[in-house]
């Protein structure tokens, strides 16, 4: 089976290292990536409290410089990545998924998803010529969102204490 390209870039990965350094400071928690186990679980990191302590969540974290925030009806993410973080709280696990995006004004937002229906469209981007770049996307209302400042009270209040 012929895999798709991965289009991460060394710039790409540094913002998202990055945006993934500001959550860890401003929420007290650990991200772990799990992209390198990328067909085992479809959403970019672990949320924990480190080395053998409890899994919080999931997140997946996207630096958007072109998205203007508040801009259309919502955020679109992957349909399949929202249907793993619906199947992870169905199954059993329960641990719910998050959704970290900087946009164009640089203020990191959170959103929480895979626990409700969100209305999805045909979409993704066509500027690359790769046909699985157009697919089912998900739209996470833009009143779902909130800044990280505000997101990270409720971080500091799930878990690593002690």
């Amino acid at each position: 089976m012929e895999h798709r390209p991965h289009y991460h870039n060394e710039r790409d990965l540094a913002a998202e290292a990055e945006i993934a350094q500001e959550i860890e400071d401003a929420c007290g928690i650990q991200l772990q990536t799990t992209m390198l186990s990328e067909w085992a679980y479809r959403i970019d990191y672990c949320l924990s409290c480190g080395w053998r302590r409890p899994v919080l969540g999931y997140a997946e974290v996207k630096n958007r410089p072109n998205l203007v925030y508040g801009r259309y009806s919502g955020y679109q993410i992957a349909a399949h990545k929202v249907a793993f973080a619906g199947l992870l709280r169905a199954s059993g696990v329960d641990l719910k998924s998050w959704a970290f995006i900087r946009p164009q004004d640089r203020v990191i937002y959170c959103a929480e998803f895979g626990h409700k229906p969100l209305r999805q469209i045909l979409g993704g981007r066509k500027d690359r010529g790769d046909v699985y770049d157009i697919e089912p996307m998900a739209i996470i209302p833009w009143e779902d969102f909130q800044p990280l400042a505000k997101a990270a009270v409720f971080f500091r209040q799930l878990a690593c204490a002690g």
